[in-house]
């Protein structure tokens, strides 16, 4: 009985910390950092992308400004459409839209514009 129990307490919590969140500015004004890609190439082509995004990261902060560094660091702006599920960031490279696929509080899983993959960003 008791480990019927333990089973049934972690399942509920696994279910609770995977779980979507609202999308909105507050849980996402802060700094994602690349954890994985998710796309249908190849496992090499994989382990190439994420060699390639290694340390990449997006920095949403709540006065609308944001930072992507990728071996660059751009600073711009951001706002957020929730109902669309899009954050439209400008800097001095042009306007990307972020198209938001899932966010919980462990992971943002994210892709850029009109790109196949996806990127799975852990909060710092």
């Amino acid at each position: 009985m008791k480990k019927l129990l333990l089973l049934l307490l972690v399942l509920v919590s696994q279910q609770t910390i995977c779980q979507e969140i609202e999308i909105n500015e507050k849980n996402l004004s802060k700094k994602w950092v690349f954890s994985d890609v998710i796309n249908d190439k190849s496992e090499a082509e994989n382990a190439e992308m994420r060699e390639m995004l290694e340390g990449t990261s997006l920095t949403f902060r709540e006065d609308k400004t944001y930072t992507f560094d990728f071996v660059s660091e751009l600073n711009g702006t951001w706002t957020l459409d929730p109902a669309k599920k899009e954050i439209t960031t400008k800097d001095r490279r042009g306007t990307n839209i972020w198209h938001i696929h899932s966010l919980t509080k462990e992971k943002a899983v994210l892709s850029r514009n009109d790109a196949q993959q996806k990127v799975i960003f852990k909060p710092e």
